[in-house]
């Protein structure tokens, strides 16, 4: 990845993927607006689909 794209820091991504994973544990299916979403929170600024 060119360092431009890294939006996420580790740690952020890896809380990222925590709250996928309890998102799937619920049976709730994460779209992509809910991701984009809760990693825009995480980032504290908006990120692209890409």
């Amino acid at each position: 990845k060119d360092s431009n794209q890294c939006t996420l820091s580790p740690h952020q991504e890896a809380e990222l993927v925590r709250y996928i994973k309890e998102l799937t544990k619920r049976r709730l299916p994460p779209t992509r607006s809910i991701i984009r979403n809760f990693a825009s929170k995480l980032a504290t600024k908006d990120v692209s689909e890409s």
